[in-house]
């Protein structure tokens, strides 16, 4: 049995509440309970914060949360090491950088280590989370791999335009095809 959560018309406005039914309801939008605005809005920001976890990550996500894999640092530190790990690609502004910070903490990927005032000014430093690590290093691998299947078949494009012939690993190479 599976339970769906459906929103009103009225409550993309935030007039009204959802409703939550089981899949096996004759009309489960009929048949559901009506849910209160504060427990639908709970709901459907869970549904979004998994909808956000399935999904490919973006490259300055995937870029912020491995400058923090390195360890804590503030937001000017993980915008210079943004740009270091992208080999000058990526140059993040601060109002990027801090909502994406605040999604994030939301999501429970990051969370504040620690403040510091500093020449005068507040320094908010920044950390992975265990979620966090698990994030991206399930991100790390799909790449991995999406990397490795681009390599593969390029190899295969090369070998088949120039009838090449590839020497296996642990054997002697013979020459290419005439």
């Amino acid at each position: 049995m599976t339970w769906i959560v459906s929103r009103s018309p009225a409550s993309v406005i935030g007039l009204s509440a959802c409703r939550i039914g089981r899949t096996d309801d004759s009309s489960s939008e009929e048949a559901g309970t009506r849910l209160p605005g504060l427990i639908c809005q709970s709901l459907n920001l869970s549904l979004y914060i998994d909808h956000m976890s399935r999904r490919p990550m973006q490259e300055p996500t995937f870029l912020i949360l491995t400058a923090l894999a390195a360890g804590p640092q503030h937001g000017y530190g993980i915008i210079t090491d943004v740009v270091q790990i992208s080999g000058e690609r990526v140059r993040l502004q601060a109002g990027t950088l801090y909502a994406a910070l605040d999604r994030l903490q939301g999501e429970g990927l990051v969370e504040t280590d620690r403040e510091e005032v500093v020449d005068g000014r507040a320094r908010r430093y920044y950390r992975l989370t265990s979620a966090g690590e698990a994030r991206l290093a399930a991100e790390a691998e799909h790449l991995r791999r999406n990397a490795d299947t681009a390599s593969s078949r390029l190899r295969a494009r090369l070998r088949s335009a120039y009838n090449i012939k590839v020497a296996t690993p642990g054997r002697e190479f013979l020459g290419s095809a005439s």
